[in-house]
């Protein structure tokens, strides 16, 4: 129940993510937006990278925010294929057990 109150939460927040790999595969960018595409700035977001059928080799990763709404973080470069980016966006950075308002899942692809 509590997991279905936070989706709807987050639902209602009307949020806009737009994941970008580096040419390189070694940066991921997120463009986070309010629902009326004002940049989301000032939060903490953090994530792991993983591939789809095992857990071995993940890879947490910290954003740092390079221009209002605009986080950065450097990756290794993973083997050609398919992998996984969980995402949290958490209240504001400055706190470390800032509530988490946003959650996201999405497929990365990444060429050989």
């Amino acid at each position: 129940a509590e997991r279905i109150a936070a989706d709807e939460q987050q639902k209602q927040l009307g949020w806009m993510v737009e994941t970008t790999l580096s040419p390189g595969n070694d940066e991921l960018t997120l463009n986070l937006q309010e629902k009326d595409g004002a940049p989301l700035a000032g939060f903490q977001v953090l994530g792991v990278v993983s591939r789809p059928a095992t857990r071995d080799n993940d890879e947490p990763i910290a954003f740092v925010e390079r221009a209002p709404g605009r986080y950065a973080a450097s990756i290794a470069p993973g083997k050609a294929g398919t992998y996984i980016l969980d995402v949290t966006v958490a209240d504001r950075a400055e706190r470390s057990d800032a509530p988490i308002l946003y959650r996201m899942r999405s497929r990365l692809w990444v060429k050989g």
